[in-house]
C-alpha cells in the first residue's frame, strides 16, 4: 500500500507536474531575466557613460539656424581638437546616428580590450586619414572587406573591433570615429573633466551659431530607479503571480483526488507530517525535471530571436531560475497539500 501511494502521484500524474512546472519554469525564467537586465541597466544609468570620471561634464549642442556644411563643421572640430591639445581632456561627442566621435590622444580608453585589432594612436586624433572602431558583429563589422568599411557614406579603415566589455559598446551604436573625422557637431559632448577649457569650447560653439548647455552626465538615481519598476516590469509581475495561482489550483485539484489514500494511511498511523514528506518527495523528480526543461525551452527560444543575445545576461540567471522554480514548486505543493480538508484525513472521513 505505501509503495502504491508513493510512485501514485509520481507516475501516474507525472506528466502533469512535468508539463505545469515547465511552464512555472518560463515564467520565473523570465521573470529572472528581466530584473537581471533591468539591474544591469539601472547599474549602467547610475554610473558615468563610457566609463568616464565622476567629475566628467556632459554639454547639449543644438543649432536653431540651418545646419552647417561639412566644411564649417570640419573647421569647427579643427579648432576644438587645438583648444583640447592644451590639456589631457578626453572628449566623447554622442550624436551622430549610430555612432560615436572621439578625442583621446593620452590614450584613456587605450587600456580597454578590444575583440580585434587595436585603438586608435595618439596621431590619429589629428591625422586626414579616417578611421574608425566598430562594434563586433555589427552590419559595419559584417561588412568590413580587406580591413575597409563604409562608415557615413565614407570608406574608412577599420583600426579595432570592440565588444560587449568596451566602454563604447551600445545596441544602438555601431562604430565609433576620432573626432575629426565626425558629421555632426550636434549632439552630447562629454568632457572628461571641468576645466576652463569646457567653456572656451562652448564659446567657440556659441560663436558659430550653436547653443549649448551644461545637463546633468547621468540621471538622478530617483528617476533611473523608477525607470526600472515600470508599467511593464509590473505586468511581468503579475504574470507571474497568476501563474502561481494557477498551478496551486492544478496542485490542489491533483491531490484532492488522493484524499482517500490519504485517509487511509492516517487509518493505520500516519502521521500529516509524513504524508506530506511522501508527496513533496514524490513530486521532486518531475519538478526537477520539468524546472530543467523550461529553463533550457526558454533558452532556445530566446538564441533563435533576433536582438536577443543571452551572453548579455549575467552566469547567474540560469541556476537561480532553476532552483527558484523548484523551491517555488514544492512550496505550492505543500500548500495545496495543507489546503484540502482536515476531515478527509482522519478515520471518520474514510
Amino acid at each position: 500500500m505505501k509503495g502504491q501511494s508513493r510512485s501514485m502521484v509520481a507516475w501516474r500524474h507525472g506528466w502533469v507536474i512535468v508539463f505545469a512546472t515547465l511552464f512555472l519554469s518560463c515564467a520565473i525564467t523570465v521573470f529572472t531575466s528581466f530584473t537581471a537586465i533591468q539591474l544591469i541597466l539601472l547599474r549602467q544609468a547610475l554610473s558615468m557613460p563610457y566609463g568616464l570620471p565622476e567629475e566628467a561634464v556632459a554639454v547639449r549642442v543644438r543649432r536653431h539656424a540651418p545646419p552647417s556644411q561639412l566644411h564649417e563643421v570640419e573647421s569647427t572640430l579643427s579648432e576644438v581638437a587645438r583648444i583640447l591639445a592644451a590639456s589631457d581632456t578626453v572628449l566623447v561627442l554622442e550624436g551622430l546616428d549610430f555612432g560615436l566621435a572621439v578625442y583621446d590622444p593620452t590614450g584613456h580608453f587605450a587600456g580597454y580590450p578590444l575583440a580585434q585589432g587595436e585603438y586608435f594612436g595618439r596621431g590619429d586624433f589629428y591625422s586626414g586619414l579616417p578611421m574608425a572602431l566598430v562594434r563586433y558583429e555589427s552590419p559595419l563589422h559584417h561588412m568590413t572587406q580587406q580591413g575597409i568599411t563604409m562608415v557615413e557614406g565614407k570608406m574608412m579603415q577599420v583600426r579595432g573591433v570592440y565588444g560587449r566589455e568596451h566602454p563604447f559598446f551600445s545596441d544602438q551604436r555601431s562604430f565609433v570615429v576620432s573626432l575629426l573625422h565626425s558629421s555632426s557637431l550636434l549632439g552630447t559632448w562629454y568632457f572628461s573633466k571641468d576645466s576652463h577649457l569646457v567653456a572656451d569650447v562652448m564659446a567657440l560653439l556659441q560663436g558659430r551659431g550653436y547653443g549649448t548647455q551644461v545637463v546633468a552626465a547621468k540621471p538622478d538615481e530617483g528617476v533611473a530607479r523608477r525607470r526600472m519598476f515600470n508599467p511593464l516590469y509590473a505586468m511581468v509581475v503579475a504574470g507571474l503571480v497568476f501563474m502561481f495561482f494557477n498551478i496551486f489550483l492544478a496542485n490542489f485539484v491533483l491531490l484532492s483526488r488522493y484524499r482517500n489514500h490519504f485517509a487511509i494511511h492516517v487509518r493505520f498511523g500516519a502521521t500529516r507530517s509524513r504524508l506530506l514528506a511522501k508527496v513533496l518527495f514524490c513530486g521532486l523528480g518531475p519538478i526537477c525535471l520539468g524546472a530543467l526543461l523550461g529553463a533550457g525551452l526558454y533558452a532556445v527560444t530566446f538564441r533563435l530571436s533576433d536582438g536577443f543575445n543571452l551572453a548579455f545576461l549575467p552566469t547567474w540567471v540560469a541556476p537561480l531560475s532553476i532552483a527558484v522554480t523548484i523551491i517555488a514548486s514544492l512550496a505550492l505543493w505543500c500548500i495545496a497539500f495543507l489546503a484540502q480538508r482536515v476531515r478527509t484525513m482522519d478515520i471518520g472521513g474514510i
